[in-house]
């Protein structure tokens, strides 16, 4: 079975907030101001999300060449202020040259907002299995784990936010906390601030009890997400 995990490396984010998205429901991350300060992570994990599908060819193709494999590859990249993405390369040594290839072209073309202040590079990894696997219950849970969950989850919170925009017409921004339990499980949930009307945050709240992460065994810190729609 071929899979394709994200995960990020702690230190490229920056603190600021990327574009609205535009579907219906509006898909949360963190955005708002049209032309930002900075990226943040919600920003680059905004832009990368809609390339996922080119950049898992780029692992199918590898699981052609050498099946059963699996691995770790870092991509580091500059994101101009224009949003344009320059100065591709691998930062892992010993990565598969066709797919740290492969990757790098799928990156190039991938844009960022417009922002004012251009960032230190990003160092984003990608995990890639092609064979099953019961993977040991991991020691604790990394920051790409985090990111990924959250991500996969970004469409629920879009259902909240968009009551409350087409209630209201307005624009929010809400920071949530939550602790996860060893076993994956999500547990108190709450606002660390905001200016969300009370049934947005409720929302949030019900919604992100649900979401589950991989089981660990070491308690971690609670997580603060920002989001912005």
């Amino acid at each position: 079975m071929r899979t394709l995990f994200l995960a990020a490396v702690a230190g490229w984010c920056s603190c600021a907030s990327s574009r609205e998205a535009k579907t219906s429901p509006p898909v949360v991350h963190p955005s708002a101001s049209p032309v930002l300060v900075e990226l943040d992570k919600g920003d680059v994990l905004a832009a990368i999300m809609p390339h996922m599908t080119e950049l898992e060819a780029c692992t199918a193709e590898e699981g052609k060449r050498s099946p059963g494999s699996q691995g770790h590859v870092v991509m580091r990249w500059t994101v101009l202020p224009s949003g344009v993405v320059s100065e591709v390369a691998v930062a892992t040594p010993n990565g598969p040259a066709e797919l740290v290839t492969c990757f790098g072209a799928a990156l190039r073309t991938v844009r960022f907002p417009v922002h004012e202040k251009q960032g230190a590079p990003i160092e984003f990894p990608f995990t890639y299995s092609f064979a099953p696997s019961v993977e040991p219950v991991r020691e604790e849970l990394m920051q790409g784990d985090i990111l990924e969950g959250v991500a996969a989850h970004l469409n629920e919170l879009g259902e909240c936010a968009g009551r409350s925009r087409r209630e209201r017409g307005a624009r929010g921004r809400v920071v949530m906390q939550w602790t996860i339990l060893p076993s994956g499980v999500v547990d108190a949930v709450g606002e660390v601030s905001g200016d969300d009307p009370d049934e947005v945050v409720e929302c949030f709240v019900a919604t992100i009890r649900t979401w589950r992460f991989p089981a660990h065994q070491k308690p971690g810190e609670p997580v603060t997400f920002p989001f912005k729609y």
